[in-house]
């Protein structure tokens, strides 16, 4: 445990100016589909192919209702991945210096 404890980083990035609005106006799409985009862009940077992910949605309102799984890890969330590993887009990593 210690040794997988050691052996792992963390990078926190701030962004300020733009949250789930500027994602909305800027992408044309839900924040949470842009987030689950950049997972999958991630796994595939540092696994080095698409990895199963789980969400959960709620289903509260319809009739015995509570939650259903929705699984991000699509043929197409893989071509964007992809098209982003291709297009350089992971380049710069943390810390890099945005200008």
């Amino acid at each position: 445990f210690r040794a997988l404890c050691g052996s792992t980083g963390l990078c926190l990035t701030l962004w300020e100016g733009w949250g789930s609005a500027a994602i909305k106006e800027r992408f044309r799409c839900a924040p949470d589909a842009f987030v689950q985009a950049a997972l999958q862009a991630a796994s595939l940077r540092f696994f080095g192919r698409a990895v199963l992910t789980y969400e959960s949605a709620s289903t509260r309102a319809f009739a015995h209702g509570r939650t259903e799984t929705i699984r991000s890890a699509t043929l197409e969330a893989q071509a964007l991945a992809e098209l982003l590993r291709e297009a350089g887009a992971d380049e710069g990593g943390c810390g890099a210096d945005p200008a």
